[in-house]
């Protein structure tokens, strides 16, 4: 007899590969565009789409009159801060990181970590990419009346662990995330649920 076999997945032409890279590529560019316009403040969007890795990537929503507490989840601006990893002529962007430590709060560097509010942020020496890392001298600092901490639980996150605390006005929003997707989503919102429950 006969044996019939059916392919029930077509297979892809290399044009239909190209066809979807070209529209993978072109998503990307318009997603960045559309962070770039929000951090100029020339889009007003109640949404914040995150591609980077020291954050879980996904969907935020932004609001701009929620009190600021720990383990809050804010968008800061970046302000030059990574300028040494991808040089002056890229564009600002947004940074979603945690409030990990308030004005008044005591702040411990050693080389090995920064300790505030009992928790141990460990420090890198290098990035995922052999680039050297500089976190902050050490010693024992007070967080000044308009200073915040800003630090992800990720080892990887570029935070205040290196460029030091952030002032009240770079501080644009409080997000909160809608969708995510990636490494370390489960942290990352165990740490968030911890500052809705507080």
């Amino acid at each position: 007899f006969m044996k019939w076999s059916f392919d029930l997945k077509p297979k892809r032409s290399i044009k239909d590969w190209k066809r979807r890279d070209k529209l993978f590529f072109v998503a990307i560019v318009l997603l960045i565009t559309f962070n770039i316009c929000v951090g100029y403040g020339l889009v007003h969007s109640p949404f914040y789409v995150n591609i980077t890795t020291s954050a879980p990537m996904g969907v935020y929503m932004i609001s701009h009159n929620q009190e600021l507490k720990p383990n809050v989840l804010v968008m800061v601006k970046e302000n030059h801060r990574l300028e040494p990893f991808y040089g002056s002529k890229r564009p600002p962007q947004l940074l979603l990181k945690h409030i990990a430590g308030m004005p008044g709060d005591i702040m411990t560097v050693t080389d090995s970590d920064v300790q505030i509010n009992t928790e141990s942020y460990p420090t890198l020496s290098y990035t995922s990419n052999g680039m050297p890392l500089q976190h902050l001298q050490n010693g024992v600092y007070t967080l000044s009346s308009d200073e915040y901490f800003v630090a992800n639980i990720p080892t990887r996150s570029y935070d205040s662990r290196y460029f030091g605390p952030v002032k009240r006005d770079e501080i644009q929003a409080v997000v909160t995330p809608i969708w995510l997707f990636g490494e370390g989503v489960t942290e990352f919102v165990n740490q968030w649920e911890n500052a809705k429950n507080s």
